[in-house]
């Protein structure tokens, strides 16, 4: 009778360990692909900030251009003069 008992306990006790096993590779499995899409997620972020820099970087550098001018300007303003 013990012996039995003990079976059975066992095998109560392999059936839970393998369920177990199968819940947490589950789990492992989504937390990589929640690891890859927040990695490509970022990806994206970044290419397209550095993307649009890119794209603006004409735009941006003639702003720095046309505040340079102005600073000349405040610093000496006859100098408006001789431009024109």
């Amino acid at each position: 009778m013990e012996n039995e008992e003990l079976e059975k306990l066992v095998t109560e006790n392999l059936r839970v360990a393998r369920q177990n096993n199968e819940l947490l590779q589950k789990i492992r499995r989504g937390m990589i692909i929640g690891r890859l899409f927040s990695a490509l997620y970022w990806l994206i972020i970044l290419g397209s900030a550095l993307g649009i820099y890119f794209y603006l970087q004409p735009y941006i550098e003639g702003f720095g251009d046309f505040s340079e001018q102005i600073k000349e300007f405040l610093k000496n303003p006859s100098s408006i003069r001789d431009t024109f």
